[in-house]
């Protein structure tokens, strides 16, 4: 609801300790757990900026821009610093639209991003290599057991909002990838 007689900073006062609010409430409803980086970074993110903008915005009478990153906590301007990406080109899972990563970070492996290969119960996935998916949730043990590439094990890669397959985490020491099946993902 509108707040009458509400100066801007009010409003969006009130609009980033909403934004709080519900990513606390969706990392609550999702994780049951403590938040983790790769599955749960651009919310993390999101509500540790909104919060910190909040609370300065709350304190502040000074008039400096709240958003200057000079006065931002130091964790918080690393990280939106070290964002180099682009505003478009993110990947999102086809059936909830959640985050999943960035096209920025797909890589070939042996030779190719895109791969097509038939698991031992006939049934053919056709994927693509990227070096990360933080909007997936990494579940179950690795195997070896038919692995499409040599040397690396594998493990399934879930969206990490409502659960459908989206490929596989493949690791091995000091190296790891993700295969995700193009048509369980899409791009912006």
């Amino acid at each position: 609801t509108p707040v009458r007689n509400a100066t801007p900073d009010q409003g969006l006062n009130r609009v980033l300790r909403v934004v709080c609010l519900c990513a606390v409430a969706w990392l609550n409803r999702t994780s049951g757990t403590a938040p983790t980086r790769t599955k749960h970074g651009p919310v993390v993110l999101l509500c540790a900026l909104g919060f910190d903008l909040w609370k300065r915005m709350s304190d502040d009478t000074s008039g400096q821009d709240v958003l200057d990153q000079e006065t931002l906590d130091p964790k918080i301007a690393a990280i939106v610093e070290g964002e180099t990406r682009a505003k478009r080109g993110f990947l999102f899972c086809a059936a909830c639209s959640h985050v999943i990563g960035h096209v920025q970070d797909r890589i070939e492996v042996q030779g190719s991003f895109q791969h097509t290969c038939t698991n031992p119960y006939g049934f053919v996935h056709h994927f693509g290599c990227h070096r990360e998916a933080p909007g997936c949730a990494v579940v179950g043990n690795a195997h070896s057991a038919d692995s499409w590439f040599a040397g690396f094990r594998w493990r399934l890669a879930q969206c990490g909002s409502c659960d459908a397959h989206l490929g596989w985490q493949f690791e091995k020491p000091e190296e790891r990838f993700f295969g995700l099946i193009l048509d369980r993902i899409q791009a912006d």
